[in-house]
């Protein structure tokens, strides 16, 4: 199996987790673990066009709803081109000029946008240095190109800037503008399951794995659980945006936080009684503790750069660490959803009966 961190986020995860805890100390400490599968059979396509001012337009039907894949397919598209990051333009989709793409779910964008934008940015560079041969007089095997720049390995002073090209060539070229087409799919990468056993030797393009650790309190008076603190290490194959790949994670952890204390939909004969932001309850800001992002680069060998997905495994130990360390805090095992301050009163009181008993 490719790209397994789980030791790695363990390990982060233990080495910043104090040892005291328990009943003694007031704090209840608890750990988790989650592995989930990536995509199943998919594509992607993008197009990637370099404009006359040496700007570039990446056209993807790829969705950012607020998870930075702009900013992560900027920066592949820049270190695969040569272009400078922030001359990319990322588009938003638009089905009528963007290709096909899809879909974005599965935390896959990473992995397979990432991809076919890699491919579409090597076309762009070979055609770029293609040009920029003949107006420096060498091979394109002699140049090299970076942050919009280009210059002959050997001598430095011999260079032009990537908004140059236009007047070197581009404008005579039967096709303009430069335009790099990337299409990826990972149909080839999986095996579908046996029908005699229903295994596959790869049901999935890759794994997300993470580890998290949680600091609480309980108040015996009401069964609150107060969370005092969350450390949570993924591994992310590659990282290629430190700030995104942390953001992802809080969000993970927000969201795992929402499942474990206080989401829950009521039915009352058959219908729904807290249909809105009023009564079903999500975490606000008030309610997230101190999050320690972390993350573990174990590269994969088909993404971008070594990189993988990031989003989805985040929610998955936070609900089961807090209520290891109410186990660990308390002796009451609960597993029962959400933790809810009736429902953990209730339970310290049975388990104070029968022990005193």
């Amino acid at each position: 199996m490719k790209s397994v961190g789980l030791k790695g986020c363990l390990h982060h995860v233990r080495s910043a987790m104090p040892r005291e805890s328990g009943e003694f100390t007031g704090v209840g400490r608890g750990f988790a673990a989650a592995f989930k599968s990536g995509p199943g059979p998919s594509s992607s396509s993008v197009l990637l066009r370099l404009n006359e001012d040496g700007t570039a337009t990446l056209m993807t039907s790829a969705v950012d709803m607020g998870q930075g894949l702009k900013a992560v397919l900027a920066q592949i598209a820049a270190e695969e081109s040569g272009l400078d990051p922030e001359s990319i333009r990322v588009s938003f989709p638009d089905t009528d000029v963007t290709p096909y793409e899809w879909s974005t779910v599965a935390s896959r964008a990473t992995f397979s946008v990432g991809n076919s934008t890699r491919m579409a940015a090597a076309e762009v560079r070979r055609q770029m240095l293609d040009i920029a041969c003949g107006m420096l007089e060498c091979r394109p095997e002699d140049l090299l190109i970076r942050n919009g720049k280009i210059w002959v390995r050997e001598e430095p002073s011999r260079s032009i800037k990537v908004s140059e090209l236009w007047e070197g060539g581009v404008g005579s070229r039967k096709q303009v503008p430069i335009l790099g087409q990337g299409v990826f799919s990972t149909a080839e990468m999986i095996k579908p399951p046996e029908r005699s056993t229903g295994r596959s030797g790869r049901p999935t393009a890759f794994w997300m794995y993470g580890a998290q650790g949680v600091e609480i309190a309980v108040c015996e008076d009401t069964g609150r659980i107060e969370l005092l603190r969350v450390i949570a290490a993924q591994d992310v194959g590659t990282v290629v945006d430190p700030m995104q790949c942390e953001g992802q994670i809080e969000g993970s952890v927000a969201m795992g936080i929402g499942g474990a204390l206080t989401e829950e939909l009521l039915f009352e004969e058959g219908r729904l009684v807290n249909p809105d932001w009023s009564t079903y309850k999500i975490p606000t800001a008030s309610d997230v503790p101190p999050i320690v992002p972390m993350t573990v680069e174990d590269p994969h060998p088909d993404g971008p750069y070594g990189a993988k997905g990031v989003a989805e495994v985040g929610v998955a130990p936070t609900a089961p660490a807090i209520s290891n360390a109410l186990f660990q805090l308390t002796g009451v095992r609960m597993v029962d959803l959400p933790l809810t301050p009736e429902k953990v009163y209730w339970a310290l009181k049975k388990r104070k009966a029968t022990t005193t008993r």
